[in-house]
C-alpha cells in the first residue's frame, strides 16, 4: 500500500519538509563550540585596548606645605611621540623636526621616469629607431614613440564558500574598522567614567580639566609611543595642560602620565634660557590590569584612568564558531 502525503500536502513539499529536518538534525549533531574573547584577538594584529582618563585639577593648594612644585627646566617631548588622528592636532614648538615630519604624515608624490633626451641617450650609446612618417608626410617629433594603451583583461576570480574564508574576511573586516576609530577621542556615549566625573565635580576645590576615552593597539614595553595631549586654550604659545600618556604591555599593563601646566611668574626664557617656562609637572606611571581605576595623585593635577580590553566583534565571533563547528 503507497502511503501518500497529508491532505493538501503535495509530494515535493513533503521531501522538501525531509531534506529541511534532515539539514537541521546535522546542524544540532555538531557539538557546541564555546569561542573565548581571547581566541578571537588572537586573530587581530595586536592586543586591542579602550584608555579612559579624567584629569582634573586642586583650585586651592594652600594647605600643600612647603613644597615647591613650580619647575623652570625646558620641557623636552620625546622623538618617538604619536598624535592623535585628527587634523593639526599639535602644536607645540618644542617637538623635534623630524618627529614634526612624522606628525604630518607628507603625502609623497610619484613621479613616473622621463623619457631619456637625446643628448643623454646618445651619451648612453642608445641610438633612437627612425620613426614612420605621420599621414601629413612630417616624422614625429617624440623621441619616444607613443604605443597605444590597452586595458588589462577584467578577470572575476570565485572561490567556493568556505567558512574558513568567511572567517578571514570577518577578521579583516574587524582590523580595519579597529584602525578607522583608533587613536582617535571617541563620543561621549563612549565613556565609562561619567559617575567618578560627578564626584569629582561636587568637590568644590576640583575642577575637571579633560575626560577623555581612546583606543589603540597596545605595544610592547621597550616598543611605547607616548601619545601626545594638548588640551586648553593656549597662552604665549602654551595650553593649559600638554604632556604625553603612554600605555604599554608587557605582563602586565602600564601606564605613564607626564603632564605640564603652566605656572604663575615670568617666563625663564627671560633670563636667557631658550623653550623654559615655569610649570608644574605630574609624571607617574602605574602597573595595572585592566579594568581596574587608578588614581595618579598629585598637589595639582590628579588623574583617574581605566583600560579595558577592546571586545572583538560579533561578526568575527561568530564567524570563528561556524569555522571551529565545521573543523570539528
Amino acid at each position: 500500500m503507497n502511503m501518500r502525503p497529508g491532505a493538501g500536502q503535495p509530494a515535493g513539499s513533503a521531501k522538501a519538509g525531509g531534506l529541511k529536518l534532515g539539514l537541521a538534525a546535522v546542524l544540532l549533531s555538531f557539538p557546541a563550540v564555546a569561542v573565548e574573547p581571547e581566541e578571537a584577538q588572537d586573530l587581530l594584529h595586536g592586543r586591542w585596548y579602550a584608555a579612559e582618563v579624567i584629569i582634573f585639577e586642586h583650585l586651592s593648594t594652600a594647605d600643600i606645605g612647603p613644597e615647591d612644585l613650580v619647575r623652570f627646566n625646558e620641557r623636552f617631548y620625546p622623538a618617538n611621540i604619536r598624535a592623535m588622528a585628527e587634523p593639526n592636532p599639535w602644536s607645540a614648538a618644542e617637538l623635534d623636526p623630524f618627529t614634526r615630519v612624522c606628525l604630518e604624515f607628507p603625502r609623497l608624490e610619484v613621479r613616473l621616469p622621463n623619457p631619456p633626451s637625446p643628448a643623454l641617450a646618445e651619451d648612453a650609446g642608445i641610438q633612437p629607431q627612425p620613426a614612420a612618417p605621420t599621414a601629413d608626410g612630417d616624422a614625429p617629433t617624440s623621441f619616444v614613440e607613443e604605443m597605444p594603451r590597452r586595458e588589462p583583461p577584467t578577470i572575476h576570480p570565485t572561490l567556493a564558500p568556505h567558512p574558513l574564508l568567511d572567517l578571514l574576511s570577518a577578521a579583516a573586516a574587524a582590523e580595519r574598522l579597529l584602525q578607522q576609530n583608533s587613536y582617535r577621542w571617541l563620543d561621549a556615549s563612549a565613556l565609562q567614567l561619567q559617575a567618578e566625573v560627578r564626584r569629582i565635580r561636587r568637590v568644590p576645590n576640583l575642577r575637571v580639566i579633560w575626560h577623555g576615552r581612546w583606543m589603540q593597539p597596545t605595544p610592547a614595553r621597550d616598543a611605547g609611543e607616548p601619545l601626545l595631549l594638548q588640551m586648553g586654550p593656549q597662552s604665549n604659545s602654551l595650553h593649559s595642560l600638554e604632556g604625553t600618556l603612554q600605555i604599554t604591555l608587557g605582563r602586565y599593563l602600564h601606564f605613564q602620565a607626564e603632564l605640564w601646566r603652566p605656572a604663575q611668574g615670568p617666563p625663564a626664557s627671560e633670563s636667557g634660557e631658550q623653550g623654559a617656562f615655569p610649570h608644574v609637572t605630574l609624571n607617574q606611571s602605574r602597573t595595572m590590569r585592566s579594568n581596574e581605576l587608578h588614581y595618579l595623585d598629585h598637589p595639582e593635577i590628579g588623574v583617574l584612568v581605566r583600560i579595558d580590553p577592546v571586545p572583538p566583534a560579533a561578526e568575527l565571533v561568530k564567524a570563528l564558531e561556524l569555522w571551529k563547528r565545521a573543523s570539528a
